[in-house]
């Protein structure tokens, strides 16, 4: 079953000349039957005064000015219908165009939130490349000068990650340390002397950093004394700032 909101294919182009055609010829006959009677009549036409003459004419004619007026009604409903049908053409090619601009709004929405999503997948990327990644690693130990019974704790910084600059070793908030490079799978050592008969306590340890794209950034850890012994307990892992 065929839609009803789509017009039928014999109504949108009928051809008005069909009215003109028509028109010819029922002019055509009609004036050839007045023509046969005007020949048959024509002593009675031929002896009527002027007025008499012009009413004749006129009723002879009138039905062919009624024929054409019928005519022209029905052709110009026609002609509506017509403008109407490509009235809703237009309305069908305008919903179109709506449709396929939006369709091509919602493309060039996902595909410029596919460059946006890759591109901060490249940026987050390019930010891990260029962190360093620092581990704290406890040495050997050994006996201190300072007192007989301390003990020297050797405390290595590593890098695994991305060269790193202007690198500073704070500890317990105090600068224990600083150097203008720590590359990659290079290490910075530093020491810890600990006497086993002062009470257990936590020491805090922070590396300062500029990252392979210059910017700034940190990372934390703790080292607990128990004793003459220490527990490093990660805090946080290299971050920019």
């Amino acid at each position: 079953m065929a839609d009803e909101s789509t017009p039928p294919v014999s109504r949108r182009r009928e051809p008005s000349k069909i009215f003109r055609h028509l028109g010819i010829a029922g002019s055509l006959v009609w004036c050839g039957l007045l023509l046969l009677y005007a020949l048959r009549a024509w002593a009675k036409i031929k002896g009527l005064e002027p007025n008499e003459l012009g009413d004749l004419c006129a009723g002879a004619f009138a039905p062919l000015a009624l024929f054409w007026l019928v005519l022209g009604f029905f052709q110009q409903g026609q002609e509506l219908r017509n403008s109407a049908d490509a009235l809703w053409l237009q309305g069908e090619e305008l919903r179109n165009s709506v449709e396929q601009a939006r369709e091509l709004v919602n493309v060039t929405r996902d595909q410029l939130a596919f460059e946006s999503a890759r591109l901060q997948a490249e940026r987050e990327e390019a930010v891990r490349n260029a962190q360093p990644v620092l581990e704290v690693r406890l040495g050997g130990n050994s006996s201190s000068h300072q007192s007989p019974s301390a003990v020297r704790h050797d405390v290595l910084i590593i890098n695994h990650g991305r060269d790193c600059t202007d690198v500073k070793l704070l500890v317990d908030g105090k600068e224990w340390l600083s150097t203008p490079l720590l590359g990659s799978g290079k290490g910075l050592s530093t020491s810890l002397i600990v006497d086993p008969q002062t009470p257990d306590r936590e020491h805090h340890f922070e590396v300062t950093y500029l990252d392979g794209q210059l910017v700034a950034g940190r990372a934390q850890w703790s080292v607990v004394q128990q004793g003459a012994t220490f527990h490093i307990i990660p805090m946080q892992p290299a971050t920019r700032d």
